[in-house]
């Protein structure tokens, strides 16, 4: 048309990228212009000369930053009057999308969205996708296939299954199989499992869950749910339009998908399937197509082109996004591209770059925004299109202003870190009242609350205030605190039989050959038998295996040594639960507060009680050396000497024992010793202590006055400010520490 002089080319570019070799923004014009015959340089304008240009460029974490960097920036040109018909919001990544939308300020009534969302990004492609690799990490056990929890979840707290499973009208909800699942801690589950979770329910997802053998039968398992979510007359998945839009375009791909599978017999492996569904589908878009002549726009880079705005916000403009760097979809080597001419990854910084600067030719004020987060797309740095701005622009026109900022949430000064206090009003106090003065199975002051208190009173509010539980989740190996419970477990079934008895060498020979039953029997009643049988969990239970031996071992030479010492060993009790009380004053008036402990193994050897607790490990600053009672309650490093002194006032409190009889101790199992750590005398060379009863009615005084401690109104929970003890708080992510 050019050529036969019937048509004119209106060129969309400025002189400041076009007349300069060095912009690489330019490339594809210069080329242009090289052909005479393409109306040369008409229409070039000089827009960067001649509109001064106010930019900000600001750099913060994460998507949601950036969108209320939008939101701020919005609300301010709205109250400076400018108009929202002038303004585009324009997304380098379009992930950034549907975090925007949930930020825009109530004053912006009318948004038009132009551009493609990827549909990897939608609900229905992760679902699908999940499913596809659920299958794929199938553990054969024999006959039936058994699915990896964490897939299982991924599909069960997917936002679209939620609906599907919620359109049957189940009679169980999808939480409390979750919730069962991490009761019962369940790491791999097989349809059985899933069919008893689910009960009746079962059958509407059972196509689901049912063995993929290749590739057709995933595709037929996907299609019937895809069917569910088309069928119009079912309005009781109330899909919002959006999810409309996706499950549309989702389905037009799909069909793809299977026509090609259905075709070609040997893409039958789930390896290949995956494989096509994420080039097929995962690298499909859904175009939003909107009004745009009223309004915020909100568009991609590659919409933007002859459109242009007085008003505009840049997103994502990070290393690796724009430009996106040297990646490229071509079977082609880049020297076979580079002999025959084809374009190279230049050429397509080129077109980015072209695209970047002709959003800014004929605008007045821009916001640029990057993402500081590392480990994401562009890893935290900032688009080399921005620093060329920042050196260039100035120098060809100093009328335009150019600012750069950080948001972050900087560094707290050193008066205001680790000070959480929560005061203890009427309100916060009355459950804690309320569970020291109730006394059931679950009530009452244990010894282990008595610690945390003492370690951080915040933590000891968290849990036993307000209630805040700790985060559950599928063990996949035992950890330290299910280990100790196997380990207490395993130890009062092979020593109950002998409770009330003297023990002998016939009755320690007998459970040293009953250790490895009892442990496994214990360890399949928290994990299934066949994951105690591999990895981590083999480990452990060989582990425990040696720590209940020890035991065993120590106990048997006790006894073959008491024929010397004449010291009879003989069981008393295990796992015995120990209640006593006390009374305090609460506003003028003599209240009961109930205490609750319960001891791991009570026994006598020779003519004293032994109240013993046992311990993984102890630490080397645990302090075993009796000092005060003031050292005692304040000092964590008698933390476990307190819990000692505490089972041996229960004892005396419930008559059990003399106090003169007592010799409280601890077992440490991972660094065992022939003897246990006892409570000893202070004096140099002092031995174990000696228990009185004026030495527990003064404990008893001191526990009462720890007790008035944690419900004195004027003292408030404060944050711990030992650092370590925070290292494995359940409750560390909710505060400042």
């Amino acid at each position: 048309m050019v050529k036969e002089k019937k048509a004119h080319i209106i060129w969309d570019g400025d002189k400041y990228y076009v007349d300069n070799e060095e912009y690489e923004a330019g490339l594809f014009l210069r080329k242009n212009f090289t052909n005479t015959w393409l109306d040369t340089k008409n229409y070039i304008g000089n827009d960067f000369k001649d509109i001064p240009k106010h930019i900000d460029i600001v750099a913060v974490p994460k998507q949601m930053g950036q969108a209320q960097v939008v939101s701020h920036q919005l609300h301010e040109w709205i109250r400076q009057g400018k108009s929202l018909n002038k303004t585009a919001v324009v997304l380098a990544d379009e992930s950034l999308l549907f975090p925007i939308l949930n930020q825009l300020p109530d004053e912006v009534k009318h948004v038009n969205i132009t551009m493609e969302y990827p549909l990897r990004l939608s609900p229905i492609y992760d679902l699908m996708d999940n499913l596809i690799s659920l299958h794929q990490s199938t553990q054969k056990a024999g006959a039936s296939s058994s699915f990896y929890f964490a897939d299982v979840f991924k599909i069960l707290q997917n936002s679209l299954f939620k609906k599907y499973y919620k359109s049957f009208n189940p009679s169980v909800h999808l939480q409390s199989i979750i919730q069962k699942i991490i009761d019962k801690n369940y790491v791999w589950l097989n349809t059985k499992v899933l069919a008893e979770l689910f009960e009746d329910n079962y059958k509407y997802i059972e196509s689901l869950f049912n063995s993929w053998s290749n590739s057709s039968q995933g595709i037929l398992s996907m299609s019937q749910i895809i069917e569910v979510f088309n069928a119009s007359e079912n309005d009781d998945l109330q899909l919002s339009s959006t999810e409309n839009e996706y499950l549309h375009v989702f389905t037009k791909y799909f069909n793809r998908l299977q026509s090609l599978i259905q075709t070609h017999h040997y893409l039958d492996s789930l390896l290949t399937l995956k494989s096509l569904y994420k080039q097929i589908i995962g690298a499909a878009s859904v175009p939003f197509i909107g009004e745009p002549l009223q309004g915020l726009q909100i568009m991609g880079v590659l919409e933007t082109r002859t459109l242009d705005f007085e008003n505009i916000i840049l997103l994502g403009v990070n290393e690796g996004v724009l430009p996106s760097g040297k990646s490229a979809n071509s079977f082609i080597p880049n020297d076979l591209k580079r002999y025959h001419g084809m374009p190279l990854y230049g050429d397509k910084d080129a077109v980015y770059a072209y695209h970047f600067y002709r959003i800014l030719q004929r605008a007045s004020n821009v916001l640029i925004t990057y993402n500081t987060e590392h480990s994401v797309l562009g890893s935290g740095e900032k688009s080399r299109f921005i620093t060329q701005l920042q050196f260039e622009l100035q120098k060809y026109n100093p009328h335009h202003t150019i600012t750069e900022v950080m948001l972050s949430g900087g560094e707290l000064p050193a008066s205001s870190r680790n000070v959480i206090n929560i005061d203890k009003t009427d309100f916060n106090l009355a459950p804690i009242i309320k569970k020291l003065t109730t006394n059931d199975e679950y009530s009452g002051l244990s010894p282990s609350a008595l610690i945390t208190y003492k370690d951080c009173a915040l933590r000891f509010f968290f849990r036993y205030g307000v209630g805040i539980k700790e985060t559950e989740d599928v063990e996949e190996s035992a950890e330290a605190n299910t280990q100790g419970s196997i380990l207490h477990e395993s130890l009062e079934m092979l020593y109950k039989p002998y409770i009330g008895t003297v023990l002998t060498e016939d009755n320690l020979k007998h459970c040293l050959s009953k250790t490895e039953e009892s442990v496994n029997l214990i360890f399949q009643n928290y994990f299934s038998q066949r994951e105690s049988q591999f990895g981590k969990n083999f480990l452990q239970r060989k582990v425990l295996y040696e720590y209940v031996n020890k035991l065993l071992r120590n106990d048997l030479k006790l006894i073959q040594d008491s024929i010397k010492t004449n010291e009879l060993l003989s069981l008393i009790d295990l796992e015995k639960a120990l209640t006593a009380s006390v009374t305090i004053d609460i506003k003028g008036v003599n209240t009961t507060i109930y205490l609750k402990g319960s001891a791991d193994r009570i026994d006598k050897l020779g003519n004293k009680i032994r109240i013993i607790d046992y311990k993984s490990s102890v630490k080397a600053d645990d302090k075993f050396k009796f000092t005060n009672f003031e050292d005692l309650f304040k000092d964590s490093q008698y933390n476990k000497m307190l819990q000692l002194f505490m089972y041996a006032w229960f004892v005396v409190k419930n008559n059990l024992a003399r106090p003169e009889d007592l010799q409280p101790c601890i077992i440490p199992f991972k660094k065992f010793e022939e003897h246990p750590k006892f409570i000893m005398e202070e004096a140099k060379g002092g031995g174990i202590l000696n228990f009185t009863t004026e030495l527990l009615e003064d404990f008893e005084n001191h526990l009462k006055q720890q007790i008035s401690e944690i419900i004195d109104s004027s003292e408030a929970f404060k944050q711990t400010e030992d650092h370590d003890k925070c290292e494995y708080c359940a409750y560390a992510s909710i505060c400042n520490a």
